[in-house]
């Protein structure tokens, strides 16, 4: 077995500490943490045109407006997440399941882990560090290349349609990625039609 190096050092960092904090704060609360956070953002996202109408008398500026609102029912909703996590916390400890909520705590904390690190390395595929000394010779970065195709196998093309890939045409600068990224994202909520690729590789090149 080849010797880790610095990017391995810090896949396992990343992966552990994940773990780590998911065991102290256990199942219930992680998991609940991410459905708050996914809920928050939606919430707001839906309903922040009613708390803007709400708000018309108080703020004037039309800007000002939509971010106040946006963040009072985010923030709110938070709030409220929180209670019910925290409520829901000690249910599991005062039913004695706390050794199991624990468990599956390290369980969501490694999957988290690893979904945040192959979710780097496919954004990092698209720029050319793939080339570099440091890549070629990471032991977890193979692997974890492996797993990030075949979740995009898992996906279907229908999925992947909207997400970056390695084989987009030529390697990408990192802004470029970094740019098509969110364009995508954007895309997939249907916020922005999707640029051709090589018009938005012709837009960096003219910047540069």
């Amino acid at each position: 077995m080849d010797a880790l190096i610095w990017i391995d050092w810090v896949i396992i960092a990343i992966v552990g500490i994940s773990t780590l904090i998911s065991l102290k704060r256990g199942f219930v609360r992680e998991a609940m943490s991410l459905v708050i956070w996914v809920g928050a953002f939606v919430i707001a996202r839906t309903f922040h045109p009613s708390m803007q109408a709400l708000l018309a008398g108080t703020v004037e500026t039309p800007a000002v407006r939509l971010v106040a609102a946006f963040a009072i029912l985010f923030v709110s909703t938070l709030v409220v997440g929180a209670l019910v996590s925290n409520a829901l916390a000690k249910l599991v400890h005062a039913t004695g399941l706390s050794a199991t909520d624990r468990v599956l705590g390290t369980v969501f904390g490694l999957a988290r882990g690893l979904i945040v690190v192959v979710v780097a390395l496919a954004l990092l595929r698209m720029t050319p560090v793939t080339e570099d000394t440091w890549w070629q010779r990471s032991v977890t970065v193979g692997e974890l290349v492996k797993v990030e195709e075949w979740s995009r196998d898992l996906l279907g093309d229908d999925i992947n349609a909207y997400l970056p890939s390695p084989d987009d045409g030529d390697k990408l600068s990192k802004d470029s990625a970094i740019r098509q990224g969110g364009q995508r994202l954007m895309q997939m909520q249907g916020a922005v039609p999707e640029l051709p690729l090589d018009a938005e590789t012709e837009s960096s090149s003219t910047a540069e």
